[in-house]
């Protein structure tokens, strides 16, 4: 093979890698490392909680709770380590599945279950190639697992540790009746832990998470 068809073999390889998302090219971290943090999420517009206000699990009341800035930073790489400018933020999103249970936990849980389009990045990438999630999430479920940012529905290699709880205790994208029961049963079973009802993050099941079910009763995907 002559020296101009290899030449042109080598690149036209780079031109097709030019500008499409490398998985393994791209890179997410915290912006606020440290202990594991957890972020209250919420299906639809009521959700207030932006991954700077997370939490550190386990400061019993009425310790104060330990915020955490865990704004998930992102910068997307094409597959020559270029990074590519403005690439849609809808192809940007975040998914946590189950994971390991915290500690005392036996419940089945179900993984972050975000409402469409509720877990993009918030802007496209800039000159930097560089996006991130700071805005709350639109979703309910809980996980105590690794958030993993998956481009163009490429999961990057590294993850996250961001996990999630939500008063939409069945993450059907609702919080209604089904959950609330949930919760009472969960208040009720005295001396077990259920990390699905702990809302305030204290790792203990008391009327101080009962406030964050009363103020999104009704909350819904839109």
């Amino acid at each position: 093979m002559g020296i101009f068809a290899i030449t042109l073999i080598v690149c036209s390889a780079s031109l097709a890698m030019a500008g499409i998302p490398d998985a393994t090219q791209c890179d997410s971290n915290r912006f606020e490392g440290g202990v594991k943090a957890i972020l209250l999420v919420v299906p639809g517009a009521a959700a207030d909680h932006p991954f700077d206000t997370a939490v550190a699990i386990g400061n019993p009341y009425p310790a104060p709770q330990v915020f955490i800035d865990a704004t998930i930073q992102v910068t997307i790489r094409d597959g020559l380590g270029v990074v590519i400018v403005n690439y849609p933020f809808e192809d940007i999103w975040l998914e946590c599945p189950a994971g390991t249970n915290p500690p005392g936990d036996t419940d089945t849980h179900i993984g972050l279950a975000a409402c469409t389009g509720g877990a993009t990045a918030d802007f496209s990438t800039d000159v930097a190639g560089y996006t991130e999630f700071k805005n709350p999430p639109f979703a309910g479920g809980q996980s105590y697992g690794q958030t993993r940012v998956v481009v163009n529905g490429n999961g990057l290699s590294n993850t996250v540790d961001v996990s999630y709880n939500s008063p939409d205790l069945d993450g059907d994208g609702v919080v209604n009746l089904i959950d609330l029961q949930a919760f009472t049963a969960d208040y009720f079973d005295v001396g077990v832990y259920h990390y699905r009802s702990d809302l305030f993050f204290d790792s203990i099941i008391n009327l101080i998470d009962l406030p964050e079910m009363s103020q999104y009763y009704g909350s819904m995907c839109p």
